[in-house]
């Protein structure tokens, strides 16, 4: 008998009904058939009890899902303090707990949350909650204690506020506000909690807000395994980030969407220490808008603040008025190029005019620091089929580094979010 891996059994639920006695009696004695636990209201109790036992001590992924229209649909707290007292004992198999809404939490679902501070965690290794906080600041803080496989941690709105987390072994950190900032001194204690392990470090909009910026620029968090910070939304305090971290082995960095006045206090640090922030930096994601008097200064400052850029990821329709921006100085055109190590560039959704790119690729040739690879998304790489004197100049590969990036973002469900476009 072949059955599907582990992995693809916990993709979808098993309903053992309408089928032959033997395959009825194989899924209800195969627990791991049953580790995925997904709960949403109206919350059937006998059901959760059931289906939970039935994964015995096979670790479980446990997502809790709660979206409400109206006050009708809530759920009484006694009935939150049942499903709690039937999911505590099974905190400790979790692999995966995610909590997700879109409305405002209620205190039916801060009841569950609650019941997870009196568990330890020793399979964890994922750990999210999103939501709106409650308008209310003072609120408890819950505190998970005992996780040490736990290494991707995503927080918005709800979960930033209400949860801390042992984030010692952590190598993925998402934190997002919904309502209220994050106290800047919180933030800083988080990042510095986990800054020996944190590979990847996503931000979004703004975070976290600061009013000494003396006291805030001189704390820095030394994070030595960091090699990705992506920066999402309308966040105010880039280079304030930015200045609070330091990477020596940074590699790539996304801004979305990206203005030049994002990077004005780290370029004044920069100038007078005389030395780059991200000396290994590699890849650069910027989504800019269009703005023929300013894109020109602001593609200088980032070539200032990042000089050895060599991949340049463009997400959004306004590509066209980069490449021109990266030929051009003071409105004229250059021979001396934006980022001389540059040598590949990442574009998508393109349309059926490539003049300007195909003379970006020209103009890098002659200045002698060619563009060696296109990145192109699957339908561009269409459109680019017939274009053979675009192909014997550089290597078209079909990739969307921006797809990937948003994939595992919050808000990946709205395509043009961080595009500038708005």
């Amino acid at each position: 008998m072949l059955l599907p891996s582990e992995d693809d059994f916990r993709c979808f639920p098993f309903i053992p009904a309408q089928v032959s006695q033997y395959w009825r009696l194989t899924v209800l004695a195969t627990p791991a058939l049953w580790s995925n636990v997904d709960i949403s209201p109206p919350w059937n109790l006998s059901a959760i009890q059931t289906y939970i036992d039935r994964s015995k001590e096979s670790l479980i992924d446990l997502h809790l899902l709660y979206d409400f229209i109206s006050p009708d649909e809530h759920p009484s707290t006694d009935s939150a303090h049942s499903l709690a007292h039937i999911l505590q004992p099974h905190y400790r198999r979790c692999r995966t707990i995610e909590v997700s809404g879109d409305t405002q939490i209620i205190p039916a679902i801060l009841v569950v949350l609650e019941s997870m501070q009196h568990s330890t965690y020793p399979h964890l290794q994922r750990f999210l909650v999103e939501g709106t906080e409650m308008a209310d600041a003072d609120h408890d803080v819950f505190t998970l204690r005992d996780a040490p496989m736990l290494t991707d941690v995503r927080l918005r709105g709800t979960g930033l506020h209400y949860f801390r987390l042992p984030l010692t072994n952590v190598t993925e950190l998402h934190l997002a506000p919904v309502e209220n900032a994050l106290n800047y001194a919180i933030f800083f204690e988080m990042i510095q909690s986990c800054s020996a392990s944190l590979v990847t470090l996503v931000i979004y909009d703004g975070l976290f807000a600061w009013w000494r910026e003396a006291d805030m620029v001189s704390r820095v968090s030394n994070m030595p395994s960091l090699r990705h910070i992506h920066i999402y939304g309308n966040m105010l305090a880039v280079s304030e980030l930015l200045l609070t971290i330091s990477a020596p082995d940074l590699e790539e960095i996304a801004i979305a969407p990206f203005v030049g006045d994002d990077l004005v206090p780290l370029e004044e640090d920069i100038q007078r220490k005389k030395s780059p922030r991200f000396p290994k930096l590699k890849s650069l994601t910027l989504t800019l808008i269009p703005a023929s008097d300013v894109i020109e200064s602001t593609l200088d400052r980032a070539e200032f603040c990042f000089p050895g850029i060599q991949t340049l990821v463009l997400p959004n329709p306004y590509w066209r008025d980069v490449l021109r921006g990266l030929t051009s100085r003071g409105g004229i055109h250059s021979m001396v190029p934006c980022w001389p190590q540059l040598d590949s560039v990442a574009l998508r959704a393109l349309d059926d005019d490539f003049d300007v790119l195909h003379q970006f690729i020209l103009d890098r040739q002659e200045a002698g620091a060619p563009i060696r690879t296109l990145y192109l998304d699957a339908e561009s790489v269409k459109k680019l089929d017939h274009y053979e004197d675009m192909r014997q100049k550089v290597s078209i590969v079909e990739a969307d580094p921006w797809l990937v990036q948003q994939s595992a973002a919050f808000y990946s469900e709205e395509k043009s979010r961080f595009l500038g476009d708005d």
